[in-house]
């Protein structure tokens, strides 16, 4: 399981279904830096003067490449193509149909109505990654679609 990405049914959304397991989707999987960095030495570091900065450049909180070949092995394994790797991001954004994407991560996608009308992509559960996978991701990004923000009314103070 992948810690952290559990979710459950959006409060007052209706469930409309499973989603069609032919649509195209392109998630985002995000992964951990090569070498371990506390957050109190990155926010020191982004403080110091550049000549006294410990990381020089992206390279040096980049994914490893051993991870950017992890998810290379998985995507081709479950018919996802690559459509973009970035170490120095540490992403590497995947595009498949919804039933590979739902084997892949061990999820199950449905369309849902929110109480305002909306319909939205989600799931509920935890995700799940391969053993060979799972030491480098932090995240997937875009399996569902619900809004976790909506627009503030301009004329409210």
């Amino acid at each position: 399981m992948l810690a952290g990405s559990g979710q459950t049914r959006p409060a007052g959304a209706t469930l409309l279904g499973p989603e069609d397991p032919q649509a195209n989707v392109d998630v985002t999987v995000v992964l951990r830096a090569a070498h371990a960095i506390d957050d109190g030495k990155l926010a020191e570091n982004a403080l110091a003067p550049a000549a006294q900065r410990v990381f020089s450049s992206g390279n040096d909180l980049a994914a490893a490449p051993a991870a950017m070949a992890a998810v290379d092995a998985f995507a081709a394994s479950f018919q996802l193509a690559v459509i973009r790797a970035d170490p120095i991001r540490r992403t590497v954004r995947l595009s498949g149909t919804v039933a590979n994407l739902e084997r892949a991560f061990g999820t199950t996608l449905n369309a849902y109505s929110s109480p305002s009308g909306e319909r939205f992509r989600g799931r509920e559960g935890m995700l799940s990654v391969p053993a060979s996978l799972a030491p480098f991701v932090t995240a997937v990004l875009g399996l569902t679609t619900q809004r976790s923000a909506s627009p503030r009314d301009p004329t409210a103070p």
